[in-house]
């Protein structure tokens, strides 16, 4: 299909993302995703290309690149289909470099935005957005705390 495809018709489009999907080595899938991504960027299939491309890095544990491609796609698809597990994926990328604060606002972005019958990424979500609710009692703390310090110095 791709070879009797004009070059960036919508079925070349098509197949080079399939062709990536199939391939039988992760470096065959992740040049035609970077393809897809550079290339054709405004197709359809860019989004998800983006997508695969940060999930394939993040697997090879480079972070970095991962980070970068879910940057993008947060950029160039704000409102497209895959922002949900975009900001997912950021937050699994941030815990895994420690970056809690920020991991957790990304999994909360990721919630707010997963479409009510896509359980399977609400319970991701969910079960890396744990540590989270020890970071937001400790927010909630420190506010009381703060607010209790405030009024006994009005008082005085």
């Amino acid at each position: 299909m791709l070879a009797a495809s004009p070059e960036g018709s919508g079925q070349y489009v098509e197949a080079l993302f399939w062709r990536a999907t199939l391939a039988a080595t992760v470096e065959q899938a992740r040049r035609d995703y970077l393809r897809l991504a550079v290339e054709f960027s405004t197709s359809p299939r860019a989004e998800d290309a983006l997508l695969r491309l940060a999930q394939l890095e993040f697997s090879r544990g480079d972070r970095a690149a991962a980070k970068r491609h879910l940057e993008r796609l947060a950029l160039e698809h704000a409102t497209g289909a895959s922002r949900a597990q975009g900001a997912y994926w950021m937050g699994r990328v941030l815990l895994d470099e420690g970056a809690l604060a920020p991991a957790c606002a990304s999994l909360a972005d990721a919630r707010a935005r997963v479409a009510g019958g896509d359980v399977e990424l609400s319970n991701q979500i969910a079960y890396y957005a744990r540590p989270c609710a020890a970071l937001q009692r400790a927010a909630d703390s420190a506010r009381a705390d703060s607010a209790v310090r405030a009024d006994s110095a009005a008082r005085a």
